[in-house]
């Protein structure tokens, strides 16, 4: 029997690939590899790593659904549109073209964000960082967000980021649906949460195209890799994968608290004796990935 394949968004990264090409060899005993871009089923690894026809990012956990815009890149010595909105018109440049551009991606975006309100409580909260130098993006969003929540009936609630970010951390489970234009602190708050929650970023494609889920540590990735092989109809491989990397998370995460605890302690040693410093980031995808290993198999 062939080999079945699994694609990889370009620009992802090569430590993760790696990773995840030995969760499928072993979950699936070889019959599921990577393949290239165009496979009708994909992934994406890596935080950089952005489907070319992408509009829109969601996670999705038990208690509240993020959305976040994602406009269209360009090469890195483009200037991005979610940047030539702002910065045009300060260097007096018309952005009429842009503008037009950025708003047939937003909408869609709120088309997925009111939906995912509709099915929850009818409310929608919108993420609107108060000083920022998108203000012409997270304006043109608010403007299609109220549009789109005002013909389907679901009410907005604007909340400022700092705000929308202990609340998602601190009270989830009244957060509901938020959310945010594609700006930079939209992209950390993204990447924070699916570490978080240990769940994949998903990204919603053009044309009704299938959407693609999305990793950025060894435990996100394992997600998005058991998600790629439940769209294969390989259930049973996607479940044990998933399990692992659940698994694998909350020893992690546990194991990440009793470093902050003793914070202090190191503190204090630290100033009698040089050691080498890790940061609990290091510490905790490094841990994740080889828990995940063990658990796995």
């Amino acid at each position: 029997m062939a080999t079945r394949k699994i694609g990889v968004v370009a620009g992802s990264s090569a430590s993760l690939q790696s990773f995840a090409s030995s969760v499928l060899a072993k979950a699936t005993k070889n019959a599921v590899a990577l393949g290239g871009a165009s496979e009708s089923v994909s992934v994406a690894l890596g935080a950089s790593a952005i489907p070319k026809d992408a509009h829109t990012c969601v996670i999705n956990t038990s208690n509240f659904t993020f959305v976040r815009s994602v406009l269209p890149r360009g090469s890195e010595d483009q200037l991005q549109l979610r940047d030539a909105l702002d910065v045009f018109p300060s260097s007096g440049i018309n952005n009429a073209q842009e503008v037009a551009a950025a708003k047939a991606e937003l909408n869609q975006t709120a088309k997925v964000a009111v939906a995912a309100a509709k099915s929850n409580g009818n409310k929608l909260t919108l993420l609107v960082k108060q000083v920022s130098k998108f203000e012409n993006v997270n304006a043109l969003f608010q403007q299609c967000i109220e549009e789109a929540a005002q013909s389907a009936g679901v009410a907005v609630e604007i909340v400022d980021s700092a705000t929308a970010t202990n609340n998602l951390i601190m009270f989830p489970e009244k957060v509901g649906v938020i959310a945010t234009a594609d700006t930079a602190s939209a992209d950390n708050i993204e990447l924070a949460l699916s570490g978080l929650y240990s769940t994949s970023r998903v990204f919603h494609r053009a044309g009704g195209a299938k959407t693609i889920p999305a990793g950025h540590s060894p435990a996100t990735a394992a997600v998005a890799v058991a998600e790629a092989l439940k769209e294969l109809g390989l259930t049973s491989e996607a479940n044990k994968v998933a399990e692992a990397a659940k698994k694998a998370s909350d020893i992690a995460g546990e194991s990440i608290l009793r470093l902050f605890k003793k914070k202090k302690k190191r503190k204090k040693l630290c100033k009698k004796k040089k050691e080498i410093k890790v940061s609990p980031q290091f510490f905790f995808s490094h841990l994740c990935s080889s828990l995940f290993v063990c658990f796995l198999f």
